[in-house]
């Protein structure tokens, strides 16, 4: 009798090397076997089960696209298992990439740049509260864009004050202006100081012998020049009250052309007197220091005008007149040789203009007005006009 053996389907696998007439036939799965004995393994049969999805990954960065899969048992080529890729055309995207500041989710969770907690290469941007340019190290955050009302750099040393930040100006003020650590004096780039005199004798007034630039007084040192004899505190002023710290570079010669002055405005002797004032009118001199050092010498100064009627006086005492005045110290910032204010200034048209060495007042006239120049130079024939007081 011969025995046939029926195909039905059970838990025997079977493979193409399998004779048929012992196939048990099941279902078609990825494991290249032909499982249901009809001749066709695995991707070949239509009917093969549980065969995995697999995604298109176009930029090779082993994240999927999960708008475009397969579903065999080999993988085809340029594809992979997992279909969480955001951008399949960018290989710097994927899921667990670093998420920068450039506008794209690069990590694909649905955050971007600075919204995202896990984000790389995040700014600080610190806190500049007064405007300056310069921020709060103390108040700092972090961010792709910079956030209004913060700087990239954290070098305030005060962010409540727009005058302190780095690179401002030194001043003596008794705070660190310019964020170095050093106030003042302190500081080697220090403005604004003023020039302090030796007083040897104690009486209070400097010789302008020797001098310090400094925000505060050394001890032993005021703020004047008018001593005339520091060794002797009984001697304090010069005569004529001339502060020989005011443009202490421009003395000269006396000319001897001044009469000594004795306490009178003698008309006999040239003087002229304006309003409790006495004054005397010489027509030439070679430079400013030789008009000053002449009136001095006399006990009075080179003349100080302070208003138009004084104006009017003096121009009418000497020829285009020297006067008490120059602007060493500071450019453009003229002071009067007493160290009296600086206010009735009838300058001449474009004048001041600041030439060059032209630091030394002179006199048009009344109606022509005021004129700098050099203070060595007698060009144009200036005489000098001395002011004495009571």
């Amino acid at each position: 009798m011969l025995f046939l053996l029926a195909c039905g389907i059970d838990t025997q696998l079977s493979t193409a090397a399998t004779s048929p007439a012992r196939c048990r036939p099941v279902a078609e799965v990825c494991n290249e076997r032909d499982d249901d004995c009809d001749g066709l393994v695995d991707d070949e049969d239509d009917d093969v089960r549980r065969a995995p999805t697999w995604y298109a990954d176009v930029d090779a960065d082993g994240a999927g696209n999960p708008d475009w899969s397969v579903t065999q048992c080999t993988p085809p080529e340029g594809a992979v298992a997992t279909a969480d890729d955001c951008d399949d055309a960018n290989a710097a995207v994927f899921p667990g990439a670093p998420e920068v500041c450039n506008g794209i989710d690069d990590d694909c969770d649905a955050l971007i740049d600075g919204d995202d907690p896990d984000g790389e290469g995040l700014s600080t941007w610190f806190q500049d509260a007064d405007c300056d340019g310069a921020g709060d190290p103390a108040a700092h955050v972090q961010a792709c864009a910079q956030p209004e009302g913060t700087v990239a750099t954290a070098d305030d040393c005060d962010d409540v004050n727009a005058a302190v930040f780095p690179g401002a100006p030194e001043v003596c003020n008794g705070i660190d202006d310019d964020c170095d650590g050093l106030v003042d004096d302190a500081d080697p780039g220090v403005v604004g100081t003023t020039t302090w005199y030796e007083d040897s004798d104690g009486d209070g007034y400097g010789s302008g012998a020797v001098s310090i630039v400094a925000c505060e007084a050394p001890s032993g040192y005021v703020a004047g020049a008018r001593d005339c004899d520091d060794s002797d505190s009984g001697l304090g002023p010069c005569p004529g009250d001339d502060d020989l710290s005011v443009c202490p570079t421009h003395t000269g010669t006396d000319d001897g052309l001044v009469p000594a002055w004795t306490g009178g405005c003698d008309e006999t002797l040239g003087f002229f007197e304006y309003d409790g004032h006495c004054y005397f009118g010489v027509e030439y001199a070679d430079s400013w220091g030789d008009a000053r050092t002449s009136c001095l010498a006399a006990g009075g100064y080179l003349a100080v005008v302070t208003s138009s009627g004084e104006h009017a006086a003096v121009d009418a005492l000497a020829s285009r007149p020297w006067l008490g005045s120059c602007d060493d110290d500071v450019e453009g910032t003229w002071a009067w040789v007493t160290g009296e204010p600086w206010s009735y200034a009838p300058w001449a048209p474009r004048e001041p203009n600041g030439g060059e060495g032209e630091s030394c007042l002179e006199d048009y006239g009344v109606t022509d007005g005021w004129n700098d120049i050099p203070c060595d130079s007698n060009t144009f024939g200036q005489g000098y006009v001395c002011e004495f007081e009571p």
